[in-house]
């Protein structure tokens, strides 16, 4: 098995790399260093919108009053109330 991988290897290895493809190699990392400020420049407005808007939704989410959160009874393992177990919580829904 490894010998037919291995030789298929070695025939692609030998291949001569299409026109097209030759030149991705040095597309990709002058993309990834920053060689085109055009691309990263029509980005900003939208990531600064996204920013203040999840900020905006973070405050007044935060600012907005919701309900008294009030403890449960604490559970017993071997008896006792079982108000939170799954067939009760299933029951209530429908």
């Amino acid at each position: 098995m490894m010998n037919e991988i291995d030789a298929a290897l070695l025939r692609l290895s030998q291949d001569q790399v299409p026109s097209r493809l030759a030149a991705t190699e040095a597309l990709v990392l002058d993309r990834i260093t920053g060689g085109s400020p055009r691309s990263h420049d029509a980005s900003r407005p939208f990531r600064i919108a996204a920013v203040a808007a999840a900020l905006m939704i973070g405050i007044l989410g935060g600012l907005m009053p919701g309900e008294s959160a009030t403890a449960k009874p604490s559970l017993s393992p071997l008896g006792g109330a079982a108000d939170l177990a799954p067939s009760t919580l299933l029951a209530e829904g429908w």
